[in-house]
């Protein structure tokens, strides 16, 4: 706005006379210089001294009359791996960072180990306490699951062995049945021992094979949340190149089959060693190229009467078993499935070890253990 504008619009110029006043006023309004200041909310300015700044921001005020806005920062949560890794001295020795030890920690949370840290840090100082035994898990502390020390214990746990590290240490040793020497629990020695004393006053000597072993830290098979026996060292395979494990289903029809006339209750049901061996030769007399053949033209024979035969699924679940296992089978036909003389099996015995041979939910011709202490 000009001076010139300014006095003409108030009717004043310079010749006038002055008025003097106690309170002067300019004669006429800025509207933007005279406008009120805006007024501050005192409940704001009271809430500002209590506020922690060094926690909030505040937006600037725009436009005009809009109160600060205080936003809460979240404060950042340590994660919990990280902090287990800073107070448990073993896990922090042995992981380099928090992130590594992160990653073994959920591992063994999924094992359903209710405080993984606790358990981390007690097995590696087990592990740290007894170098010794690092070879029989191939120093497999956290690896492969199935031969780790850090999952096994947790196994020997549920049998009663909370320091699985102490308990190998303490009970595993060398011992020896007629030529073979492998690891295995000293109680083991004195039933092989007493069976041994047997077979050798009976006549009896013999060469065990290579594979010939007992102690072995590891799971049952594939399943990695059951321990197998021969980890705890009370268990002895005695030739088990030609005296398999039989678990499949599948293989045990093919057998039963074959062998009905012998086994009318079939493979699983039989315990009697003579029986069980008579089994076995009479597989590897019949199992063949011709025999397979003759259920495959039976299987077509009956795909083509009306009606179908009842039988008839049967058939096809044979012929199918035969297919899926036909590797296994054409071992037990030239091997036999059962191939250790009987006075061992019942030497064995007698001295206290129960023969897998007996089982009823599979069949373990090489297998025989302590019965659980």
């Amino acid at each position: 706005m000009s001076r010139q504008w300014a006095q003409k619009k108030s009717g004043w110029n310079s010749s006038m006379p002055v008025q003097k006043s106690s309170s002067w006023q300019r004669p006429f309004r800025d509207p933007i210089y005279d406008a009120p200041a805006p007024k501050q909310t005192l409940s704001v300015q009271t809430k500002r001294r209590n506020v922690d700044w060094s926690r909030v921001t505040v937006e600037a005020q725009s436009p005009a009359g809009v109160q600060p806005q205080v936003q809460r920062q979240v404060a950042t949560q340590t994660p919990v791996a990280q902090t287990e890794w800073d107070t448990h001295r073993n896990i922090k020795a042995r992981y380099k960072t928090w992130q590594a030890y992160e990653a073994v920690r959920s591992q063994v949370a999924s094992w359903g180990v209710n405080n993984p840290a606790d358990y981390i840090e007690a097995a590696i100082g087990e592990w740290n306490g007894n170098a010794g035994i690092h070879g029989y898990f191939g120093n497999n502390f956290d690896g492969d699951p199935h031969r780790s020390y850090l999952n096994l214990k947790r196994l020997y746990q549920a049998r009663g062995i909370n320091n699985p590290a102490n308990y190998i240490a303490s009970n595993i040793v060398n011992i020896t049945f007629f030529n073979r020497t492998t690891q295995g629990h000293r109680d083991l020695q004195a039933a092989l021992n007493a069976a041994q004393t047997a077979l050798t006053s009976a006549g009896h000597s013999f060469i065990l094979e290579v594979g010939t072993w007992s102690f072995v830290p590891r799971t049952f098979n594939d399943n990695i949340n059951k321990l197998s026996n021969h980890a705890l060292g009370r268990a002895i395979d005695i030739n088990p190149q030609n005296n398999p494990h039989i678990t499949s289903a599948e293989e045990v029809l093919a057998i039963d089959t074959i062998c009905r006339s012998l086994l009318p209750s079939g493979l699983l049901s039989e315990t009697n060693f003579d029986n069980l061996q008579r089994a076995s030769d009479r597989f590897k007399q019949n199992f063949n190229n011709s025999w397979v053949d003759q259920q495959k033209e039976l299987l077509k024979d009956m795909s083509k009467q009306k009606p179908t035969p009842t039988d008839m699924p049967a058939q096809k679940k044979l012929v199918k078993a035969i297919q899926n296992r036909r590797s296994a089978l054409n071992k037990y036909a030239a091997n036999g499935f059962l191939n250790l003389p009987k006075a061992l099996v019942e030497a064995l015995q007698s001295a206290g070890l129960n023969w897998g041979g007996t089982w009823s939910s599979a069949k373990d011709f090489m297998h025989f253990e302590l019965p659980n202490p």
